[in-house]
């Protein structure tokens, strides 16, 4: 039988095994910054995406968009991108859908974030009552503070100077609740006009008093005993004040 030979193993001197190591230490470090990059340029392409998408969304216009809006809002509450609160903020005071206005509160409360604390304040004077009670549970949730209607108007008029940075809208102007109420208070529905009275009432606010003199000489009869039991209560509260 023929004796197997064994193959000899060529030497290699350690400096050139160390080039070697060095060599593919180095490709292989470069093909994980190229990776990582790569990954980060993604993301970030992504991320412009969708909130370019979130934005279209938002833009879009009519009532039959309306749910393209809501979608819009709820995207960019999840990602508490800052920059849609003007945007969702404008939604809240103007949007012709209160589905998109309730939605628009909610959005804002999820974001927490102070910009759109104006904004909420005004649209407590929003002619649906759902969409004032969900503005005050979003105010109540950014301003980290227990409000109540009989105090709100006190509270504003102490923090407005806070919140001089935040988002304001030239129309948002005046007292709130009161000089939307006021506009309700001409319509030609009675119900509305009861409504209006009711949501002043809440106020028990002296800023409120003008408009409450005007609807107590309103012809509907519930209007009218409405608004002179909020002034009478008014009136109470200012002597206990005293």
């Amino acid at each position: 039988m023929k004796k197997i030979k064994k193959k000899k193993t060529a030497y290699v001197p350690p400096d050139v095994l160390a080039r070697k190591s060095r060599r593919w230490f180095i490709l292989g470090s470069i093909g994980g910054l190229v990776l990582i990059l790569a990954i980060v340029v993604g993301y970030v392409s992504v991320a412009q995406w969708l909130v370019q998408r979130d934005l279209q969304k938002l833009e879009a216009q009519g009532p039959e968009n309306a749910d393209k809006r809501i979608i819009g809002m709820r995207n960019a509450a999840r990602s508490r991108h800052t920059p849609f609160i003007p945007r969702i903020c404008d939604l809240l005071r103007t949007d012709p859908s209160v589905n998109v206005r309730k939605e628009a509160a909610a959005a804002l409360a999820r974001m927490g974030n102070g910009a759109a604390v104006p904004s909420l304040v005004y649209a407590l004077g929003d002619d649906t009552d759902a969409v004032a009670k969900d503005a005050m549970a979003a105010l109540r949730t950014i301003a980290d503070k227990d409000l109540e209607w009989a105090g709100v108007i006190d509270w504003w008029n102490q923090q407005e100077p806070k919140y001089e940075w935040a988002y304001h809208r030239p129309q948002d102007s005046g007292v709130p609740v009161v000089d939307d109420m006021r506009a309700m208070l001409s319509s030609e529905n009675n119900i509305t006009r009861l409504i209006a009275v009711q949501r002043l009432a809440k106020l028990e606010h002296q800023a409120a008093a003008a408009a409450l003199e005007a609807a107590a000489n309103d012809p509907d009869e519930h209007v009218k005993s409405a608004a002179a039991d909020a002034l009478a209560s008014i009136a109470k509260k200012a002597g206990q004040a005293k």
